[in-house]
């Protein structure tokens, strides 16, 4: 499973749930709820903590600047422990895949192309394509470039295929 990846700067929210053997919520106290950066130092704690009906929200701002890396929420004498990661924001890597005729003859007068994005990671992307196609003749010694060209514009559909 993917840890949670929270960025520099933001807040970390979290949820202790208490539950006892018989799935019932307790009020239990927990002396010390702790958060420790990648490097196992202490940067966050909170004292006392009581649940209300077996919940207890709790919330920490990351500096601008704080160690990258996998961080860990630890109640201490507990064995659970919560663990998210904090690394700098990289935009995704997207594919974009250009379905077109293999070739197109002079006198057709419409043809269908797609152009196709999704993440690496196989979701499609979602927002709006600007394309331009242009002409190229062949003949058996070299490809020219006619100069004509059309630009085309449209929104992504949900399948990106």
């Amino acid at each position: 499973d993917a840890l949670p990846i929270y960025k520099p700067g933001e807040t970390v929210k979290f949820r202790i749930i208490t539950i006892n053997k018989n799935f019932i919520a307790s009020n239990e106290t927990y002396p010390l709820v702790e958060l420790l950066d990648p490097g196992r130092n202490r940067v966050g704690q909170w004292l006392n903590v009581r649940p209300n009906q077996g919940i207890v929200d709790l919330s920490f701002l990351l500096a601008n600047e704080p160690p990258l890396g996998t961080y860990s929420i630890k109640i201490p004498g507990r064995y659970h422990q919560y663990t998210f990661v904090v690394q700098e924001y990289v935009l995704p890597k997207i594919e974009i895949v250009f379905k077109t005729p293999d070739y197109v003859l002079k006198q057709a007068e419409e043809f269908n192309f797609k152009t196709c994005g999704r993440y690496t990671y196989g979701k499609p992307v979602q927002g709006v394509v600007d394309s331009s196609l242009c002409l190229k003749t062949k003949n058996s010694i070299l490809i020219q470039d006619v100069g004509i060209c059309e630009l085309y514009s449209g929104e992504t559909d949900r399948k990106s295929t």
